[in-house]
């Protein structure tokens, strides 16, 4: 591991972690988002799925602005209050 990174994470009091490439298991809430957000992208790209990048911030803005049921608020909101 790079000393600057190491340094930057006990800086701000962050806990790296490491998960397995191709592992859904290692890292279970970024696989549950991803769950959410890919069938929201499915019903608005094309058939070949090359204009989805178009898209995503959109799909982004309105799961970050849903309130979801475990936290009872939106993301945002959960972030910046």
């Amino acid at each position: 591991e790079a000393a600057l990174f190491k340094a930057v994470c006990e800086l701000v009091g962050a806990t790296k972690l490491r998960t397995t490439t191709y592992d859904p298991a290692g890292n279970g809430l970024t696989e549950r988002t991803n769950k959410t957000i890919k069938p929201c992208l499915a019903k608005l790209v094309n058939a070949r799925w090359n204009d989805w990048e178009f898209f995503l911030p959109r799909v982004l803005s309105a799961y970050n602005t849903s309130v979801h049921s475990t936290v009872k608020m939106t993301p945002f909101e959960a972030q910046f209050g």
